[in-house]
């Protein structure tokens, strides 16, 4: 009891201390008024306040708070976006990816196709488990194709990594077939450069020649072959197209080469290279083949196309023809008996230019046939013995190996 007595009269003496009875005076047209206010009325009216006070701090806490969240629920839909985007670019990565690696697959078929008579059982069909390119430009399809939603988001499907196993395995047996065709193709190439070589033809000049008579009359579109990976000199189609290209472009000059001799029916009497002279008997250079025949009006026929670029008297060749095959080749004929063509004529393979004769420094019936290339005189019977050989090596259409 003592001690609540203690506690009653300690808060008896604050409350007389803190809250004793007060009075507001009002002043008004000279009369003086107040208002009381007790003390159970000023503890009153404190706890309101502080009630107040705790309800404002708390609603302000909540609001911040409440903020706080919908910023938090913000930025989450952001990252959220942001993981969409990146998920939306990666699926049209893979529809790029997937459509080129097919795009490039079958290109390489078609062009395997190309160098083989017939599919043979080492050359696999391609059969593409993938949308059409048409069909993997729409975006739902590409959806459904490569990602599934999961409980934990989008996830990759696992067809996509037999997808790229398929793709590998394909691309695999293409560069061993390509690899298989390109050793075929160097060896025809090989062949041909020996061929050019017992004729005295240097391959590369003979190229380069044909390239710049090619160079004046090219065009067409700029369409980059990138899918056949042309940038990459390692890769066997890459070596293959150029490989064919090379065999291409000599089987092209060697079938319109002056290979076959000028008559079909012929005797040699004079020989390329030194010679006793005729006239004088000492010895000379002769600078191309003599060709003496029974019949002395056996027609001259040119066993390639080409341009005439000179017909008529020339001195020691009495009546002569030049005609000009390309490629750096050019045939001359003398001592004929009659010309039959004029200077500019197009002639094409078989077409008689003269007959045989014997005008000119000549001492009987005979043509005197002269092959150069590159403004340097060869030995035309060269040319013949490998006659044989080159016509089978321009017609030659390279298989598999």
């Amino acid at each position: 009891m003592g001690v609540v007595r203690t506690l009653r009269l300690k808060a008896e003496r604050l409350r007389r201390r803190y809250f004793p009875e007060r009075q507001l005076y009002f002043r008004a047209n000279g009369d003086v008024r107040f208002i009381s206010f007790s003390p159970r009325a000023q503890m009153v009216g404190l706890g309101a306040c502080v009630c107040v006070l705790s309800w404002m701090v708390v609603a302000s806490v909540t609001f911040f708070n409440g903020d706080a969240s919908v910023q938090e629920k913000e930025r989450r839909l952001k990252e959220m976006a942001q993981d969409y985007a990146k998920l939306d670019a990666e699926m049209q990565r893979l529809q790029r990816d997937v459509v080129s690696a097919a795009r490039r697959l079958t290109e390489r078929q078609d062009y395997l196709n190309s160098l083989l008579e017939k599919p043979t059982s080492d050359v696999p069909s391609i059969e593409l488990p993938i949308p059409s390119p048409e069909q993997a430009t729409q975006r739902s399809d590409l959806q459904s194709f490569f990602f599934r939603l999961t409980g934990d988001g989008w996830r990759a499907v696992a067809d996509i990594d037999n997808l790229s196993a398929n793709f590998e395995t394909l691309d695999e047996q293409q560069r061993t077939i390509a690899a298989k065709l390109l050793s075929a193709t160097d060896s025809s190439i090989a062949a041909v450069d020996k061929v050019l070589r017992k004729a005295g033809v240097d391959k590369n000049k003979l190229l380069s020649l044909a390239d710049e008579a090619a160079l004046s009359g090219v065009g067409g579109p700029y369409i980059p072959l990138d899918s056949m990976d042309l940038l990459d000199e390692s890769d066997p189609f890459n070596q293959l197209l150029r490989s064919q290209s090379e065999l291409e472009r000599l089987q092209t000059i060697l079938a319109n080469a002056p290979l076959q001799p000028p008559l079909d029916n012929y005797r040699v009497s004079s020989h390329y290279g030194g010679r006793l002279d005729p006239f004088r008997g000492s010895w000379a250079r002769h600078s191309g083949v003599d060709f003496t025949t029974l019949d002395t009006k056996t027609p001259i026929a040119i066993r390639s196309g080409g341009v005439v670029r000179t017909a008529g008297w020339n001195g020691a060749y009495g009546r002569f023809v030049e005609v000009d095959h390309g490629n750096g080749f050019v045939t001359r004929y003398g001592h004929l008996r009659k010309i039959m063509v004029k200077k500019g004529d197009t002639l094409k393979t078989g077409d008689s230019i003269g007959l045989i004769g014997s005008s000119g420094r000549s001492t009987g019936t005979h043509l005197h046939y002269e092959i150069w290339f590159d403004g340097k005189p060869l030995n035309p019977m060269k040319f013949i013995k490998a006659a044989k050989d080159a016509v089978v090596l321009a017609r030659a259409d390279v298989s598999a190996p």
